[in-house]
């Protein structure tokens, strides 16, 4: 992936010894409270956090994580350095998209965050 410290299309972060994007939460490590497991919907690709950070902006609900629904679900995203967060972007789904609400996006570590509500 890194070649002489170039990076095409974002930068090498020495910290790390590799290339990142400029989407920091690519292929980042995921946390989620629970995967939505009901196999009736065995046959769709309902899956862990990793789906919330492979770039993919297809917005059906085969290609998204899910919970189980449980009362505060979360997803959290580690993106192994520290870094300036510009902003933050989250991709709906099309179908049964009323399921996304009450969105609190939380970003900081150390005791330092900065949390904002989205989302109806």
């Amino acid at each position: 992936m890194k070649t002489n410290n170039v990076c095409p299309g974002g930068f090498f972060l020495r910290s790390l010894g590799m290339c990142k994007n400029n989407n920091l939460a690519l292929h980042s490590p995921t946390t989620m409270s629970s995967v939505f497991d009901d196999p009736v919907f065995a046959y769709q690709r309902h899956g862990n956090g990793s789906l919330a950070v492979n770039g993919e902006v297809r917005s059906d609900d085969t290609e998204c994580a899910v919970t189980n629904g449980e009362l505060y679900p979360f997803l959290t995203v580690d993106l192994l350095d520290h870094f300036l967060v510009g902003r933050v972007v989250i991709t709906n789904r099309l179908t049964n998209e009323w399921r996304l609400h009450d969105v609190n996006v939380t970003v900081g570590g150390d005791g330092s965050t900065s949390t904002v509500s989205v989302g109806s």
